[in-house]
């Protein structure tokens, strides 16, 4: 694993870890529904890919295959949709501005790890990149 890799992970890490400590894990209200369906869709998406070589890190393994059933049927990486969508419910059930800030990092951060992500894939396996072609990054039909 690359220096930037293992960064880029711990940087994800500790903004999750600073989110989920400073505010309720399952909040109160509306806010309530994008962290169960960000749950639901991370479960889904682990469960797709049980067969492959499940990775915190950007690297693929060198043995993974390509999942392209389940959530990745529509979107390549659901899981960091799900924690997407775990943190908004996380910022919007205690907003304050450092926690709006952690959030903002943790897009950010996500993005730069599935750029990376995609590049390794795309060197690795070709047919990466017309899976790419075919799904979106993080919302169906969207983005």
């Amino acid at each position: 694993m690359s220096l930037l890799s293992m960064l880029l992970v711990a940087a994800q890490a500790l903004l999750l870890f600073a989110l989920a400590m400073s505010g309720p894990l399952l909040p109160r209200g509306w806010p309530v529904f994008p962290v169960l369906a960000g749950t639901l869709l991370g479960l889904w998406s682990v469960w797709a890919m049980r067969r492959s070589k499940l990775r915190i890190h950007p690297e693929p393994h060198p043995e993974a295959a390509l999942v392209q059933h389940g959530p990745y049927r529509w979107i390549r990486h659901p899981m960091y949709s799900a924690v997407l969508l775990v943190a908004a419910g996380w910022v919007f059930a205690a907003p304050a501005v450092w926690r709006v800030l952690a959030g903002c990092l943790l897009v950010a951060v996500l993005l730069a790890k599935l750029c990376r992500e995609e590049r390794l894939w795309s060197d690795r396996m070709p047919a990466y990149r017309d899976y790419m072609k075919r799904t979106k990054r993080l919302i169906p039909f969207l983005y």
